[in-house]
């Protein structure tokens, strides 16, 4: 969570980010959501100095942004198609 925080503070203003290929298991998106939207606390917590940041935030499953391929499938060692395997999109906001 606190690296999250600190790549977005690398952000400018409006600036964006991908966080591709997550799994629910280890880190779910309302973990990363709460994440986010309690940084100014982690920041405190952590002795970071530097003030919490604001994000737009969204979710998507992986199996929706990237589509079946047959080669990939047979791969079972791959989670990008097995739920919950997601990524976030991230805006700054300030």
């Amino acid at each position: 969570c606190s690296v999250g925080i600190q790549l977005v503070r690398k952000l400018k203003i409006g600036g964006r980010a991908f966080l591709g290929w997550n799994h629910g298991p280890v880190m779910s998106n309302w973990e990363w959501l709460m994440c986010f939207e309690d940084s100014q606390n982690i920041a405190k917590t952590n002795g970071i100095a530097e003030s919490g940041v604001k994000v737009d935030f969204d979710a998507v499953e992986d199996g929706y942004l990237f589509p079946p391929h047959t080669n990939v499938l047979e791969d079972k060692r791959s989670f990008l198609y097995q739920y919950p395997a997601y990524s976030i999109f991230l805006t700054r906001l300030e």
